[in-house]
Parts: structure tokens; sequence; C-alpha cells
């Protein structure tokens, strides 16, 4: 694989060691624009990823800093090397979980010695139809579950406001990865958009300027964009792509964590 045709000349990726690692911008109200989607907002997860598929933990969420587990993440499944996702709402006091689970081995393009390019679709109907996972520009065949109630009453839920970003003191404990390029859109991208982001508009994958990507689509906002070569990433803070500063703040990250990245 190589770079795209205009992609940044520095790309970068962060290695996750499996321990305290964490690198979360910390939302401060809820909202799809404030990379903390409700319920009723369409949106799309997507990143660069290369490494272990051994544990049963996330990729990226916004989910992990509190037991109300309210919000999103990615995964793979350890007994079944299976790729989902899942968006949790409070229903009336309730958590109720939209899940996309992907078949066994799934997530076999994860791997240690390669990249591969993953993330979900919501489009905010609550619809078991409504989620869609893809592994690298494809989309995943899923059983897609609502755990109670109706679309309507999902949709009608909320979250509390959490931090979102990669890797996850306690709960992905041991989860050792490198990811790279990772972003987060207002909109529910399309079969075709997406893609457009995985062959970074050439005709092979690799990591591109995410800015200049999808032709101004209608619906579609990219709101937060990390690690594609900002000279301003640092082991504390890795500067937001986009123009909405969502700069995620690093703990337990070190300067040797921050990688070259070559797709």
């Amino acid at each position: 694989m190589s770079y795209r045709l205009g992609a940044p000349p520095a790309q970068k990726a962060l290695y996750l060691d499996g321990g305290s690692d964490k690198a979360h911008y910390t939302a401060t109200s809820t909202g799809v624009a404030n990379l903390c989607p409700e319920p009723d907002e369409a949106f799309s997860v997507f990143l660069w990823v290369r490494g272990s598929r051994q544990t049963d933990h996330g990729y990226f969420a916004q989910s992990v800093t509190s037991s109300a587990w309210e919000g999103w993440y990615i995964k793979t499944e350890t007994s079944t090397n299976a790729l989902g996702a899942t968006f949790a709402a409070n229903v009336s006091g309730s958590n109720r979980y939209l899940t996309a689970a992907g078949p066994a081995n799934s997530a076999r393009a994860i791997d240690e010695n390669d990249w591969a390019h993953i993330g979900f679709t919501i489009d905010g109907t609550g619809n078991t139809s409504g989620i869609a996972v893809y592994c690298n520009g494809e989309v995943v065949p899923t059983t897609n579950t609502l755990s109670a109630g109706t679309a309507a009453e999902f949709r009608g839920g909320t979250v509390t406001a959490q931090a979102t970003g990669l890797g996850f003191t306690n709960w992905d404990d041991g989860n050792i990865f490198v990811a790279a390029h990772f972003a987060v859109f207002e909109g529910a991208l399309s079969a075709s958009q997406v893609r457009e982001i995985y062959n970074g508009k050439g005709n092979k994958p690799g990591f591109c300027d995410l800015r200049n990507m999808l032709g101004g689509a209608s619906g579609i906002t990219l709101r937060g964009y990390w690690l594609y070569g900002n000279p301003a990433d640092t082991s504390s803070t890795l500067q937001d792509g986009t123009t909405n500063n969502f700069d995620l703040t690093c703990t337990s990250i070190s300067e040797g964590q921050l990688l070259p990245a070559r797709v």
C-alpha cells in the first residue's frame, strides 16, 4: 500500500501498550457536534488500526469513563474474532442497546502486521437497519438487534456527556494496538462514501486528508480528525485535524508511542 496523492507527508500513528494509555476528548455537553451523539442523531466513526484481536475490548469509544454506559463503541469479540459496534441509550432509567454483530472471523483483517480500516455508521432512526459496520471499505454482514423496546423509544432516549477516544483505562486494559487517521463524522456515510475514504480518492487503500474528501456531501460534516500528519501532535495532546479544536488529551503516552505510519 502507498500514500494517496495529496496526502499529508508525515502521517503519524499512536501505539497503545495495553495498560493505562489513552487519548480522550472530554465532552462538555451532548450532541454529535460535541462528539457525544444523542440517539436521534446520525453519525459515523472510522479509523485505521493494526494490532491485537486477542482481547474482548474496543478500539474507539464514547462510553468508557463512568458507570453510565450510554454511548458507542466498536470492538472485537475474543471467542469468535467477530467485529461489531454498539450504541447505548438511557430510556426511562434503563439502558437499551442497538448492536450490530458481525459473524465469526469478521475481524480477521485486523492484524499486527498490516493495517485495516474499520468503522460504523448510525442513521439516528433507532431502527436495527440503521446501524452498519465496515471493514476495509466493505460492509460487514451483521446481525442487528435492539435489546428492548421500540425504535421510537430508543430514538427518544438520552446519553450522558462522556469522553471520546482511544485507549480506555479498566474497560480496555490489555488491548494492544496501533491506531491512525481516526475520525468522527456528523451524518451516516453511505457505502460509496466509506469506500471513498478507504481508497483516499485513489485506486489503492490508504490514508488521505479527510478534509478534502466526500465532495461536500449533503448532511455530512467532519467533526473530528486526528493523527494525519499534524506537526503539533505530541505525547500530551493530539491536535484535531478540522477547525473544531476537539484536541485529544493523552495519558500515559510517551513520545516513542507516536510512530510514523505508512499504509
